[in-house]
């Protein structure tokens, strides 16, 4: 589309990760261990009156980084059902550092606002799942997950005119944590080769979070999701 901006536009993301996965196999299972670094590196100006008038400009360089670890066990074909065991840990790293908000909407010619802030995640999850024939057509899955997710967060904002300090910055943080456990249930008929019947029921769980931009120390509260499916 056509705009017409007083600022130039633009985002600037460099993303880049390793990757690694080791795999064993014993006489009943196979153990795998999966582990991942990323980190994530961006920068956006927006125009954010989207007009030709200089009201609101944003400037927001962001900085995130990760690492996953996985180590699971599973079943080897020919056991008397199909199972699999596994934890999982995920840690996280993220923040502005800062994001910019200047231009006369803000209260005053040449007003300007930093936010700095930061987030930070460490989620603990074991599992398990199995899959055990009822009869020669008929299997019954169970699994269950137990979850715990600990966030902290924290932010200051500075509001300046130049060099002078209208607002100096005071940090402020808050913590939380969640535990959860959530579960899976299937059973599932295959009454030829070429068709299977299934029905479902899970539960699913999201973790909550603080909002960062600018820094609330009021959490967002978790999301609980139960989904029924056939098929």
């Amino acid at each position: 589309y056509d705009v017409n901006f007083d600022a130039k536009q633009y985002s600037w993301t460099r993303d880049r990760g390793v990757y690694a996965k080791f795999e064993h196999e014993f006489d009943f299972a196979t153990l795998i261990n999966t582990a991942a670094y990323r980190r994530i590196d961006q920068f956006f100006q927006l125009d954010n009156d989207f007009s030709p008038q200089l009201y609101y400009i944003s400037s927001l360089r962001s900085r995130s980084k990760q690492f996953s670890n996985e180590l699971q066990l599973v079943s080897s074909p020919g056991q008397p059902f199909e199972w699999t065991v596994g934890a999982y840990y995920f840690r996280q790293r993220y923040g502005y550092i800062p994001a910019t908000l200047s231009g006369p909407y803000l209260g005053a010619p040449g007003l300007a606002v930093d936010i700095a802030s930061f987030g930070r995640v460490d989620s603990y999850a074991g599992y398990g799942q199995a899959t055990i024939p009822l009869s020669p057509k008929i299997r019954l899955t169970l699994g269950a997950r137990y979850t715990r997710d600990e966030i902290k967060a924290g932010g200051s904002q500075e509001v300046y005119i130049g060099d002078f300090i209208i607002l100096p910055a005071v940090l402020q943080t808050a913590s939380e944590h969640f535990e959860k456990l959530t579960w899976k249930g299937v059973i599932d008929y295959k009454p030829n080769d070429d068709m299977l019947l299934y029905a479902s029921v899970s539960r699913g769980y999201k973790a909550g979070l603080f909002n960062i931009l600018a820094f609330s120390p009021t959490v967002v509260k978790p999301e609980t999701l139960d989904a029924y499916e056939i098929g």
